[in-house]
């Protein structure tokens, strides 16, 4: 079983705004929502994934990834921020995020690869799974709930 830290099931709840209930989105999955933040704490990724269909049920998700990334600080991400920061170029802060992203899930990996001009840091499957996201990319309901599209893995590229 995988896993997600509790603080991207926070930052998703939290860019939902006034939509939803906080407590009534967190506490199922085992967070308390008035307690401090702890990004050490993990959930399991089944239950994660429940959390968000429940709020794709209630709400209209589309722009949560959007506000969730414009929400995220280095600061948050304990002594991992820091040491991004501390990163001389864009390229070694990604290679920092590769080394160290297991910290934050065990289902997802990301990888920093070289690239036609530069290099693209995909996100990339745990051993053992599907390309992608395992739920999206075996057609989960969640996925045809969230997105108008389909999704595919995305990369990010710098030079």
């Amino acid at each position: 079983m995988g896993y997600v830290t509790s603080f991207f099931a926070r930052k998703m709840v939290a860019a939902a705004s006034d939509g939803i209930d906080t407590a009534g989105m967190l506490s199922p999955i085992g967070i308390d929502p008035e307690g401090p933040r702890n990004p050490s704490q993990m959930i399991p990724a089944a239950r994660y994934c429940d959390m968000l269909e429940r709020m794709a049920g209630q709400i209209d998700v589309t722009g949560i990834p959007v506000r969730t990334g414009a929400s995220m600080r280095l600061d948050e991400y304990g002594a991992l921020g820091p040491a991004f920061k501390a990163a001389t170029t864009l390229r070694a802060s990604y290679a920092r995020i590769e080394r160290n992203a297991r910290l934050w899930t065990s289902v997802v990996r990301y990888e920093l690869r070289p690239a036609r001009g530069g290099y693209a840091f995909h996100h990339a499957p745990r051993r053992g799974q599907a390309a992608g996201d395992a739920a999206v990319e075996r057609g989960d309901p969640r996925q045809r709930r969230v997105g108008r599209t389909g999704s595919q893995p995305r990369a990010g590229h710098t030079k």
